[in-house]
């Protein structure tokens, strides 16, 4: 189960017309932006936050022989979670070993979630709100950072994930290219 990122993207601008539209609203009415969507899915980047590929969403099942030599017990006592072929580190692992060694061709690849990568779209900031790092299976439960050992056993560098913040923080502001996607004013707060 696919979905090209950039069908997010070109849908931002109707979307946020038709929310102002139906709210009586302008956009010079508006003070802040927040992205909210799925959870689970995996999208890998480039060095500019560019899709490479499509997301592998939340149900994509494929990944699951990247879980069998995983620790089952060890990852609920560390995240509180089940080992699941649908979390993002799963997919992670999976994607190193299936997809990127001929679309990166030297680049050193990132991971988002859908709605981090939009914000990476609209701003730049590589972040991750706490709830969405907190499905990962890398995600410490007891606070809010990215556990070696799981990172470890998942094959994956902390660099490769977004930073971890509360989601009501400010990821940045609209740049040039993420008002243009909207339709809103640049400098317009993100949150994270």
């Amino acid at each position: 189960a696919e979905q090209d990122p950039g069908v997010w993207e070109s849908a931002l601008g109707s979307a946020i017309t038709q929310a102002l539209a139906a709210a009586g609203a302008h956009v010079g009415d508006v003070r802040g932006l927040g992205i909210c969507g799925q959870l689970d899915g995996c999208i890998a980047v480039d060095n500019a936050g560019r899709a490479i590929g499509p997301c592998l969403l939340w149900m994509d099942r494929r990944a699951t022989e990247e879980t069998v030599d995983i620790p089952h017990d060890l990852v609920r006592h560390k995240t509180g979670i089940m080992v699941d072929a649908g979390h993002m580190a799963a997919k992670v692992r999976w994607l190193k070993r299936h997809r990127l060694d001929d679309r990166l061709s030297g680049h050193h690849p990132r991971f988002h979630q859908p709605v981090s990568y939009l914000v990476e779209r609209l701003t730049g900031a590589f972040v991750i709100d706490h709830a969405l790092a907190s499905t990962t299976m890398v995600c410490a439960l007891e606070e809010p950072r990215y556990d070696q050992t799981l990172l470890d056993l998942f094959g994956i560098d902390a660099e490769e994930l977004p930073r971890i913040d509360r989601a009501d923080r400010p990821a940045g502001c609209l740049h040039e290219s993420g008002a243009a996607l909207t339709g809103l004013p640049r400098g317009l707060p993100v949150a994270v």
